[in-house]
């Protein structure tokens, strides 16, 4: 994969030069070296996340900056989708605590963007994150509320998508104690959309709706296909136990067809004794028979 995809956020215009110490980390999604921190926060065993983030194994540190990348099959080399688990587990709605231990585990994940150029930040209003999850966000990383992602968007343009319509006092504040720069509006608050205070300054009402639609639609989709590739998983592993309980089954009528075919050659050899038995009985009845001696008249 190229380094403009695994990369992390740099922007002077930002304040942001810093660069990754280190060559990433990818493995293939299909291969069988997905690794086990990934499976588990896309399979929503999230309490396996945790206990596997608080264990202090030394695979820990290796997996949580670890890239996740998924190919067309179609097309060799062509990346369908790339991510770290941060970025899954903001996908998968995982709870604040996974957040928390995957940037202490690798604080520079929230600078670091996915195929599609988005932050982080930009899932986490995309999937309607909790107010905590952003407050934790921005505070590692406050210059991504300006950041633009591959359609130019910044991350509050995909409030609408997800509960962030109702969180712009958060969102407010913060920007206020850092004071990150963020346009005016041009268009005036309305009801349940507090995310017109100072965040939106190129659309329209109309346009702000359409918008919201797309982004809507675009949501549906993605979690359709996370779903496919979550349901083409489970069905993976279910032909699997299938597999191997027809192979279970196999070896025990086996060992059954060599036990029936062991008792009855036991029972064979059982009955050719006891024929011979009978047989060796009559020759010596008659040979007795042939010698006895002649009684006198």
């Amino acid at each position: 994969m190229t380094a403009d995809i695994l990369g992390c956020f740099m922007s002077p215009s930002l304040g942001v030069t810093e660069d990754m110490e280190e060559a990433p980390l990818e493995v293939n999604y299909d291969s069988v070296e997905l690794t086990y921190l990934y499976q588990a926060i896309e399979d929503k065993a999230f309490m396996a996340a945790i206990d596997f983030l608080e264990s202090g194994k030394p695979e820990v540190a290796t997996e949580v900056r670890t890239w996740v990348t998924r190919y067309e099959k179609a097309v060799p080399g062509k990346i369908r989708w790339s991510q770290l688990p941060l970025h899954a587990a903001l996908v998968f709605k995982a709870p604040i605590k996974v957040i928390q231990l995957l940037v202490k585990q690798f604080p520079k994940a929230v600078r670091c963007t996915n195929d599609q150029s988005m932050l982080p930040l930009h899932l986490a209003f995309r999937h309607g994150a909790s107010d905590n999850t952003l407050h934790l966000l921005m505070k590692e990383f406050p210059e991504a509320i300006n950041a633009k992602d591959y359609r130019g968007r910044d991350p509050l343009a995909y409030a609408p998508m997800g509960d962030s319509w109702k969180k712009g006092e958060i969102i407010n504040m913060y920007l206020e104690k850092k004071s990150v720069v963020a346009e005016p509006s041009s268009e005036p608050a309305t009801p349940n959309s507090e995310i017109s205070r100072g965040f939106r300054t190129d659309e329209s009402a109309a346009t702000a709706a359409a918008t919201a639609k797309v982004l809507e639609l675009e949501k549906q989709n993605e979690e359709l296909v996370a779903s496919a590739t979550h349901s083409k998983r489970e069905v993976s592993k279910l032909q699997e136990e299938v597999n191997a309980l027809k192979e279970e089954k196999a070896e025990k009528e086996k060992a059954e067809k060599l036990e029936a075919e062991r008792k009855a050659a036991e029972q064979k050899e059982v009955a050719i004794e006891d024929d011979s038995g009978r047989k060796k009985k009559g020759l010596k009845r008659v040979f007795k028979g042939m010698f006895k001696p002649k009684t006198k008249a």
